[in-house]
């Protein structure tokens, strides 16, 4: 109710417009967005809340920019620690209960010594939406409309009060509570708005990644980023968290494939602190609603040694970017894909992960520390010829990922055939980049059985087999 003094808050019994769509959501542990029932509802302690506000004066909405206020918050303080469930293997959106600063270092899940994951059972980075929040490099046409941020645990970030943010346990036996500790309060000055410097940068090492909408669009994703740790392996982690959908109906996104073949983004893919090898990432991008010139930036750079080379790949042009001296580059999707914008207020589309599926694999990003061999040839992993690799996850429920690699821009065409050599899919038909390619299969309408991958590119043709469980 408070909260309606200075906002309209429509959808909500007692409210103004009531019978209009919901604009204030919360989610508690089913994984469910959720509409309080009335405007007096009080909300869980430790949950945080979305609201969508309105810049005009109808039905009860102020201009913007308001502030927002409420009375004797310190009253209303917890005095004791806060338990909070938690959506086991999803996101949670949690809220500062304190009227100071919180440590996120402090909370903790409760699925101590759990492998994969920090802090007993959570995902690191826990991500932030920072709503329009101000245009880069002096750029006014960009950053206007918001963006999820990430800020990774274990570096010192201290949250503001009021400030909600988005936490993810792990999958396979990830936390289901939360515990935020009175400990937690503090009264240093808060660093969630910023790229904070904070913590132990012997531990880590971070690239920060911008993607801008096309000029005028305000749009702009700055969650995105390389980023090495002391416990980040090759392999999924607990420092690979999953890329959030942007809060809006017209936005752009920028997310990593996951290492384990997975159809779910990443914000970031993090790997050992000092890697003896190089190492590579598949860079997806995603424009909804918004056509025109994109531009990738790389604004900060935290205890990356000047030695270690980064590049960056435009599978599409075939561009090659020296991330080491260039600070960005811009491109252009082709119109087959630019996605349709969708209505942002619906309740099941409020909060989710991006699919690689819905994505445009357009970059690889090559990082070779100081003292690792390599050739040219294999920076960016292209064979000399086709190569089909094994499907994962396979065996498979419910979708695999079919995985091949190109030495040259090529049509390809993916079948499937059974065991009696009966072919009961055509998978993919078209034209694919150099390197790595990935294309989903969900064997709709088969039985469980043993078939066979089929790849056919250049006039050669090559065959796995993948098992489907049903």
């Amino acid at each position: 109710a408070q909260i309606a003094d200075d906002i309209a808050i429509q959808g909500l019994a007692g409210g103004a417009n009531a019978d209009s769509p919901a604009n204030l959501f919360y989610r508690p542990a089913t994984g469910e967005w959720t509409v309080p029932t009335g405007i007096a509802d009080a909300l869980p302690t430790g949950l945080g809340y979305i609201a969508y506000v309105y810049d005009n004066n109808l039905a009860g909405s102020t201009p913007l920019p308001d502030t927002l206020d409420i009375d004797d918050l310190t009253l209303r303080e917890p005095t004791t620690t806060v338990a909070v469930p938690v959506d086991q293997g999803g996101f949670t959106l949690l809220g500062n209960p304190f009227a100071q600063g919180l440590a996120v270092d402090a909370i903790r899940g409760d699925s101590p010594g759990l492998p994969g994951s920090v802090q007993d059972g959570l995902v690191s980075p826990i991500q932030v939406w920072d709503d329009g929040t101000g245009a880069p490099e002096g750029n006014a046409d960009i950053g206007t409309t918001g963006s999820f941020v990430s800020y990774n645990l274990g570096e010192g970030q201290i949250v503001a009060p009021w400030q909600g943010f988005m936490v993810q346990s792990a999958a396979d036996a990830g936390a289901q509570n939360v515990t935020i500790p009175l400990a937690a309060r503090t009264s240093a000055t808060p660093t969630i708005a910023i790229f904070s410097k904070n913590g132990d940068e012997s531990l880590f090492r971070r690239l920060s990644l911008v993607l801008e909408g096309p000029p005028g669009s305000g749009a702009q994703d700055k969650s995105a980023g390389l980023y090495f740790h002391a416990e980040a392996t090759e392999t999924r982690d607990g420092f690979d968290g999953s890329k959030l959908v942007p809060l809006l109906s017209e936005y752009v996104s920028l997310g990593f494939e996951a290492p384990d073949a997975s159809d779910e983004l990443l914000v970031q893919d993090a790997r050992a602190l000092t890697p003896d090898a190089v190492q590579r990432y598949e860079l997806n991008v995603r424009a909804q609603g918004l056509t025109g010139e994109l531009t990738l930036r790389w604004p900060e750079r935290v205890a990356l040694p000047d030695d270690w080379r980064i590049e960056l790949l435009d599978r599409s042009s075939g561009t090659v970017v020296d991330m080491s001296v260039d600070s960005s580059y811009s491109f252009v999707l082709a119109p087959g894909e630019v996605a349709t914008a969708t209505d942002v207020l619906s309740a099941g589309r409020a909060l989710r992960v991006q699919q690689v599926s819905e994505t445009v694999g357009r970059f690889r990003i090559a990082v070779v520390p100081a003292g690792v061999v390599y050739t040219s040839d294999d920076l960016f992993d292209v064979p000399t010829e086709a190569r089909l690799d094994a499907a994962a996850p396979n065996p498979f429920r419910g979708q695999t990922t079919l995985r091949f690699s190109l030495p040259s821009a090529q049509r390809v065409r993916l079948e499937i055939f059974d065991a009696l050599g009966r072919r009961v899919a055509i998978a993919a038909d078209e034209t694919f980049a150099a390197g790595p390619n990935r294309v989903a299969w969900t064997g709709d309408g088969l039985p469980s059985g043993l078939y066979f991958v089929r790849l056919e590119a250049a006039g050669r043709v090559h065959t796995r087999s993948v098992t489907l469980l049903r």
